[in-house]
């Protein structure tokens, strides 16, 4: 029994060795990537290769210098804030390799201006707001930039001064080249424009007007309006036709406007809050508009 007791030990200690005599032993291990450069919230794999093939390095640990702007996860790396950091793997025999990680912010994919056109008068600003996508995409870099600025100026803001009268166009440009226009015209205040009419009303329509229809403001008749007394007279298509949609629509605006009506796009309600006879109506609703208004608003729109 003695003797049968070395034989076996030697049994089984003979191909464990056997097998390490023939094992391939790892003699260098590389990463596909020794640099990458990635956005926030890219995302990308790097592989291992271990030489010679065949050859088994173990599992291989991954780690990053700085998980607030990198994290790995067996392999791959994401994008969390912008800056550098160093993404490290090593294999169980203690073999390292290290990818040097540039995060940048998040790119630009398009741009829109919070108006398509607008108008201004000469002497006046509005302001023009930049819009990225996707929303979280850096916005601090974009560049404006003005057609004509005898015309229509514009600062690094979006601000726009009307200079002249004229047509101007306002471009704002991501550092990416996307870019985004809105078409400003400048009007002169000097200027008055109003539709010529033979019916002037008189101060007693004006009053009658004012009697019968009570839920609309009648203040100033005298300011720049372009149809001075489209709340209170039926206009008519002679008077309407040729005015062109963007004027056809300041003179609908200003019917609104007339009731308090809060308008949606920022700088026709700020233009309006400037003006003394305008007071805001949170509780406005299109039955507050006049018959004589209605009709005029359709007209507008009918024959611009």
């Amino acid at each position: 029994m003695k003797k049968i007791m070395p034989i076996l030990a030697m049994l089984i200690i003979v191909p464990f060795v056997l097998c390490s005599c023939f094992a391939k032993q790892v003699e260098s291990m590389s990463l596909s990537y020794e640099e990458l450069e990635l956005h926030v919230g890219d995302t990308k794999h790097i592989s291992v290769t271990i030489k010679p093939d065949g050859a088994d390095a173990g599992t291989i640990n991954w780690s990053t210098s700085d998980s607030k702007i990198v994290t790995v996860d067996d392999g791959t790396v994401t994008g969390k804030a912008k800056g550098t950091a160093v993404v490290t793997a090593e294999s169980e025999s203690g073999l390292k390799r290290v990818c040097n990680v540039t995060i940048l912010d998040k790119e630009i994919e398009g741009i829109t201006v919070s108006e398509s056109s607008t108008s201004v008068k000469k002497g006046s600003k509005i302001q023009l707001e930049a819009k990225v996508k996707p929303v979280d995409a850096p916005s601090d870099n974009i560049v404006w930039s003005s057609s004509d600025p005898e015309t229509a100026s514009v600062d690094n803001n979006g601000m726009v001064l009307g200079e002249n009268e004229g047509v101007a166009i306002i471009t704002c440009e991501t550092e990416n080249g996307k870019k985004a226009t809105c078409t400003v015209t400048v009007k002169d205040t000097e200027k008055k424009t109003t539709v010529p009419s033979t019916e002037a009303p008189t101060q007693a329509v004006k009053q009658e007007s004012r009697d019968r229809y009570p839920t609309a403001r009648y203040y100033n008749y005298d300011n720049d309006f372009i149809l001075p007394d489209s709340s209170i007279r039926k206009l008519n298509a002679n008077e309407v036709m040729g005015l062109g949609s963007e004027l056809a629509q300041d003179a609908i605006n200003e019917i609104y406007a007339r009731h308090g009506y809060v308008f949606k796009t920022k700088s026709i309600q700020k233009y309006y809050e400037s003006q003394s006879w305008y007071h805001e109506n949170y509780y406005f609703s299109e039955s507050d508009l006049s018959e004589i208004e209605t009709y005029n608003i359709g007209l507008l729109r009918k024959y611009n």
